[in-house]
Formats: structure tokens, C-alpha cells, sequence
């Protein structure tokens, strides 16, 4: 099964997205047959993010919840973590789908969930928070993207995350402009 997940890991690198859902499909398959959830979550959450990335943003939101569901069957803080994980993108299938009331609710769980972690995970929860600032962007929400925005910037530079903490001040400059 993880030679699978491997597969599918080779072909979402090399951004070939359509050809990883099928290793990962399998490899989820017998992780489920053999009962170790916490794998076949992160299978279905691979799936997902294939979907995501190939603009299927049905099947993504599907794939998600249905890794959220499998998280939940593992008790640990493994199985939070990968609630937290799917809850994300789930929110961003949600935000990609227009649907930003059912995004906001997905990612503030995420959020939230995060925050139980015994070991933060501040690189996902800043990702997560850069997620729900651009749906209230998207959504027509300046002042509470902007505020965001403002929050997480320092964090994402302190993290090294530079990409998207560029990605973070030019929405905030647009951002601004709009809101004046």
C-alpha cells in the first residue's frame, strides 16, 4: 500500500495530477482493508489534493469528507491532525465551489481543531488562516480579510514561508485599496 501511496506521491510532485489519483485510490483501498485509517485518510487526503489541483472541485469536497470521516475513526492526536487537515481542504473545495459560508465554517474547525494539537503545528494553522482570509476577500469581506491578512504576515515570514507571505501582502495591498 505505501508503494502506492508513493506512486501517487511521484505523480502529485510532478504535478500530474489526474495520473496520482489512481495509485492513491488503490493504496486507500488496502489501507482500509487492513483497518489503518490514520494511512488511508492521508490516501484520501492525497486524492483530494489531486482533484483539487485538476480544478475537480466536487470530487475534491468529496474526497475530503470522506477523509475526515476516516480521521475520525483514529484515536490520537493523529487522528486530530488529519480531521484538522481534511477540514481545511474541505474549506478550500468549499471557497473554490463559491460556497463561502460552508468554506468559512470548514476552516474555522480546522482552526480550531489545530489548536487541541499537543504539538502546534503553526506552518498548517497559518496556511489554514491565509485560506479563510482570502475566502472573505472573495466573498466581498475587506475589512475581516484585510485584518487577517494583517495578523498572519509577520507569522509566515517568521515560519520561512515566504511564498505565501508575499501572496499574503499583495492581497493586502489590493486589499487596502479597495477598502478605501
Amino acid at each position: 500500500a505505501s508503494t502506492y501511496s508513493r506512486i501517487g506521491n511521484t505523480y502529485y510532485n510532478k504535478h500530474r495530477y489526474q495520473e496520482a489519483v489512481a495509485p492513491y485510490k488503490r493504496a486507500w483501498e488496502i489501507h482500509s482493508s487492513l483497518g489503518d485509517y490514520g494511512a488511508a485518510g492521508s490516501d484520501l487526503m492525497g486524492i483530494g489534493n489531486a482533484q483539487l489541483d485538476s480544478a475537480e472541485n466536487d470530487l475534491a469536497a468529496k474526497s475530503y469528507q470522506q477523509a475526515l470521516h476516516t480521521f475520525q475513526q483514529v484515536d490520537s492526536q493523529e487522528g486530530l491532525a488529519g480531521q484538522a487537515s481534511a477540514l481545511h481542504g474541505l474549506g478550500n473545495s468549499y471557497r473554490w465551489l463559491s460556497d463561502y459560508v460552508r468554506s468559512e465554517d470548514c476552516l474555522k474547525r480546522s482552526l480550531k481543531l489545530y489548536s487541541k494539537l499537543k504539538e502546534p503545528q503553526p506552518r498548517e494553522e497559518a496556511e489554514t488562516k491565509e485560506a479563510l482570509a482570502s475566502g472573505y476577500a472573495d466573498r466581498g469581506d475587506y475589512d475581516l480579510a484585510v485584518a487577517l491578512f494583517k495578523e498572519l504576515r509577520p507569522t509566515l515570514l517568521a515560519l520561512g514561508n515566504n511564498v505565501i507571505a508575499a501572496y499574503a501582502a499583495m492581497n493586502l495591498g489590493l486589499l487596502s485599496q479597495k477598502c478605501n
